[in-house]
Order: structure tokens, then C-alpha cells, then sequence
């Protein structure tokens, strides 16, 4: 949706619908949340590798 969002940006930059002001706003606004994403990515990864498989019981989860 982000790289489309963009996409559309730059068509509609070159078509002279948006300024070149509204396009750099959009594009500093994509790179926050692809920069979000790429955060949340590393700690899930980060979290997953330092995890340890949960023993198993025959009676299942204790309560």
C-alpha cells in the first residue's frame, strides 16, 4: 500500500497535481512507517531467536 501510495505520488507529481512540497511530505511520511516496519521486523526476529520452545505435559498447560 506504501509503495503504491508513492507510486501514485510521483504520477501525480509529474502530472502536476501535488507540488513538489506535498511530494517530499509524502515520501518523509513513507520513510517513518517503512522505518516502523523495518523496527518491528528486527525485534520480531530478535524476540524469535532468543525464544525457547515451551515444555509440553501430557495434562497440557498447567493453570
Amino acid at each position: 500500500m506504501i509503495v503504491k501510495g508513492i507510486a501514485d505520488d510521483l504520477v501525480a507529481l509529474r502530472a502536476g497535481r501535488i507540488s513538489i512540497k506535498d511530494a517530499q511530505a509524502r515520501a518523509l511520511l513513507a520513510k517513518q512507517y517503512m522505518n516502523g516496519v523495518r523496527l518491528v521486523i528486527n525485534a520480531r526476529k530478535s524476540l524469535e531467536g532468543d525464544a525457547r520452545p515451551a515444555a509440553l505435559s501430557a495434562g497440557g498447560p498447567s493453570s
